[in-house]
């Protein structure tokens, strides 16, 4: 199934639909160097700060928009409409409110601290809205995927939900909901893969800098079982070089909004280990079914049928992102070499 995805991934590679290059690659590529991310588009953006941040504050400054603003948005929100039970579709809503002041953080922090362009932080770059589109089909088929081969091994079946509301009934409120989910995957990529991974990338060694935002993530979603965990590392690293390769963010915001919406309001799987009461179908492991196979009662992202697919998905990313350097450091070359001959 690993060597299926990845032959996806390249075919989607090959119709030039991921290739922020614009026809800069070539089947000639200079000798393989070291990563470099500090030549993606989406990292130069960064320098346009006139007073950036540094990596460690960043780090300080994203806990505090997570949690800080994001705990007073949460506040906000019960204070305006009362509280919500979780998984519903009011709690859904109000989640738009943490994400929302989360954002504002950061946007307040790009304007006039580090005073640039907050379109820098990663929505840079020609044909966004499609780019995002794009990603939020591969988004339905990367959670698809594993659900269907559970399905297909007997481990995963349709549940009753107490309670729940499924099928058409759940449709409008499931269409509405489409904008909660994306301001809340939205928001993670601007503050991990835009804020984080622009600080990081402009200061520090190229893997530790993509790996400290991917360990970061995975560190807010404390209380995952080691799998959950390893997936949610998976698929930081997989949004984090997918981000470098594009130059931009919007097709990491696509997928990322389009593997919780599936999950959560069209499949019904309980989202990192929360069952949502408005969804289409619910879908969950077969009694006796292993944990470590179907993720249990945390959902498909614990379990290993998603870290196939998320690794695959990460191992293509790296590769797809060292294509676009190779073709950014040949371009670098060219460009100095004529420089060079017309002086």
């Amino acid at each position: 199934m690993q060597t299926t995805i990845i032959a996806i991934f390249l075919r989607i590679d090959y119709l030039n639909i991921l290739d922020y290059s614009y026809g800069m690659t070539t089947k000639s590529s200079p000798k393989k160097s070291a990563l470099n991310i500090k030549i993606s588009p989406h990292i130069k953006a960064a320098f346009e700060a006139k007073r950036p941040t540094g990596w460690f504050v960043a780090i300080i400054l994203v806990i505090i928009s997570i949690i800080g603003f994001g705990y007073a948005g949460g506040e906000l929100f019960k204070a305006l409409f009362g509280a919500a039970a979780d998984g519903s579709a009011k709690a859904q809503l109000s989640e738009a409110f943490v994400f929302a002041a989360s954002i504002l953080f950061i946007f307040l922090w790009v304007k006039f601290k580090e005073q640039r362009n907050f379109r820098t932080i990663g929505f840079l770059g020609k044909d966004g809205l499609k780019r995002y589109g794009i990603g939020f089909l591969i988004g339905i088929a990367l959670i698809v995927v594993p659900t269907l081969v559970l399905i297909l091994l007997g481990d995963y079946t349709q549940v009753e939900r107490a309670g729940a509301t499924l099928g058409m009934s759940a449709l409008w409120i499931v269409i509405g909901l489409f904008f909660v989910w994306a301001i809340q995957s939205t928001s993670e990529e601007i503050i991990m893969r835009g804020f984080l991974l622009q600080s990081t990338g402009r200061q520090l060694p190229a893997w530790f800098a993509v790996i400290i935002p991917s360990l970061l993530f995975a560190a807010l979603h404390i209380g995952a079982d080691p799998i959950a965990l390893l997936n949610i590392v998976l698929v930081a690293l997989f949004f984090s070089f997918l981000s470098l390769g594009q130059g931009s963010i919007w097709m990491a915001a696509g997928i990322h909004t389009a593997w919780n919406m599936t999950q959560g309001s069209i499949l019904g799987i309980p989202v990192s280990n929360i069952p949502k009461t408005v969804s289409i179908w619910a879908f969950g492991p077969t009694e006796g079914a292993p944990q470590w196979l179907t993720g249990g009662s945390f959902g498909i992202e614990a379990s290993v049928a998603a870290t196939v697919v998320l690794a695959s998905a990460m191992i293509w990313s790296y590769f797809y992102y060292r294509r676009n350097q190779d073709a950014w450091e040949m371009k670098k070359v060219k460009l100095s070499t004529t420089q060079q001959a017309t002086k």
